[in-house]
């Protein structure tokens, strides 16, 4: 560059980065449209198609012995030109799975339903919400209008692995080998839900207190056929069974009259008495009784937030889900 700005007392035209700019036979209409109807597989064998996968020794014979001749063009190209081409039409190498995966988070609903939300947190949804300044994240409460409440936007981040999704290295002696399934089993499903102010969703110490004064939800009854029967009496004496057949007019010569049959009892309808209290269960579910008075709900079964996903609205006074 120094020479030729003393010799033209100009500076040389870079051509840098202008190497992928060459001239290439597909860019030639004709061409391209060929080569898209032989990866679409319209063609025959005898014309140049191919059996089976598409490759790009497939590619490449075809262009070379049936499409550039049939132009008379006079040229050819190598395997790895083929494929660059494949590439450019929009194909890859790729591992062939079981399972098909399609990424549905660029679907244009998606996308537009991405930005409504997106738009309504700027507009709406932030104004309600504390918000944080400078590295320290120093927490700034926001003004509210009168009559108006604190929005708390629950982040929900979730995933899913298989039971047998196990390390795929471990540490082994020589000839040890672990036995291991097959089969990936069930899916676990993994969620969890997470706000800025406090961390992990969770109640505090004030509203634990207040949900410890709820009375507990009853154990659903045992399942049918497992309800206890009352205990047996003890057989009485022989001498005793024959002083009250004698009451009753029961001789050698008299029949026992059988007992009247017992109405069947409806399906799928149990009621059983557990300590007191009246449970029924219809169409398997069981349905526990209402709690007693003046609580008009049990207390929850759990304090982790991952199990409590049905009281979101509770857990925070005034405060609504975002999720």
């Amino acid at each position: 560059m120094a020479s030729h700005l003393i010799k033209t007392g100009e500076l040389s035209v870079r051509r840098q980065g202008k190497g992928a700019q060459h001239d290439s036979l597909l860019n030639n209409p004709a061409i391209k449209s060929a080569v898209q109807n032989w990866v679409r597989g319209l063609l025959l064998y005898d014309k140049g198609g191919f059996n089976g996968w598409m490759k790009p020794h497939k590619l490449r014979r075809y262009v070379n012995e049936f499409l550039l001749p049939k132009m008379k063009i006079e040229d050819t190209i190598s395997k790895t030109t083929a494929v660059q081409w494949l590439k450019k039409l929009g194909f890859s190498l790729s591992r062939v799975q079981k399972g098909v995966y399609v990424d549905g988070h660029e679907r244009p609903g998606v996308v537009e339903a991405r930005k409504e939300m997106i738009n309504y947190m700027y507009t709406s949804g932030l104004l309600f919400c504390y918000t944080y300044k400078g590295p320290d994240c120093i927490e700034i409460a926001p003004t509210l209008p009168e009559g108006s409440k604190i929005h708390y936007p629950i982040f929900h981040d979730k995933t899913c692995v298989h039971a047998n999704d196990l390390n795929n290295f471990v540490w082994l002696q020589e000839g040890e080998q672990p036995l291991r399934s097959k089969s990936r089993s069930r899916i676990i499903h993994i969620s969890n839900f997470i706000l800025k102010h406090c961390g992990q969703l969770s109640l505090s110490a004030d509203e634990i207190a207040e949900e410890m004064k709820l009375p507990a939800r009853p154990s659903p009854p045992p399942p049918p056929g497992s309800i206890p029967k009352p205990p047996a009496e003890e057989p009485a004496p022989a001498d005793t069974l024959a002083a009250k057949g004698k009451e009753k007019g029961i001789g050698k010569g008299t029949k026992k009259v059988p007992k009247p049959k017992k109405a069947p009892k409806e399906k799928n309808t149990r009621t059983a008495t557990t300590e007191g209290r009246s449970f029924t269960q219809h169409d398997g579910k069981w349905i526990p009784p209402p709690p007693p008075a003046p609580f008009t709900r049990y207390c929850i079964h759990s304090f982790d937030a991952r199990q409590i996903t049905t009281w979101v609205p509770t857990m925070i006074p005034g405060g609504i889900c975002l999720n």
